[in-house]
């Protein structure tokens, strides 16, 4: 319950305030941010929480905020971002994403229990790498 309770908390704050900066960092760094932490998450963070696994409570929940805030910043932006391109279709871009949401949880749960946390990972990478081409694309909305 502390974990989930954690890892919400730190995840909605921590994006909240990435999209409150999303207007001052580029679109390929917000991106990049993204990437290279679900990289760092798949090859090197589960090896760090095995080894403090030992430890009590309060510093788990602070190693975990220290973890996991800098994806949340970074996962902020691109919704803040996407709202700049799509000007007055912006409730649309609300529902897609509300649907996208719905279904994209579903979908990354069963990844991940049939293929493993890393894979899941690596599933929202490769979709973040997509999201990136088509926005780098300059497509006319």
């Amino acid at each position: 319950m502390y974990s989930m309770a954690t890892i919400l908390l730190t995840l909605l704050v921590a994006s909240g305030i990435g999209s409150r900066f999303a207007d001052r960092v580029g679109t390929k760094v917000a991106f990049a941010g993204i990437l290279i932490w679900l990289i760092l998450d798949i090859f090197v963070f589960g090896s760090i929480t095995g080894a403090l696994g030992g430890l009590t409570m309060l510093p788990r929940i602070l190693i975990t905020v220290l973890l996991i805030f800098p994806l949340g910043f970074f996962m902020g932006m691109p919704f803040a971002k996407g709202t700049f391109l799509v000007g007055e279709l912006v409730d649309w871009g609300f529902a897609v994403n509300g649907a996208a949401s719905v279904l994209g949880s579903t979908v990354i749960i069963s990844v991940a229990m049939s293929l493993g946390f890393s894979a899941a990972l690596a599933v929202g990478a490769l979709l973040y790498l997509l999201a990136l081409g088509l926005i780098s694309a300059k497509m006319v909305w």
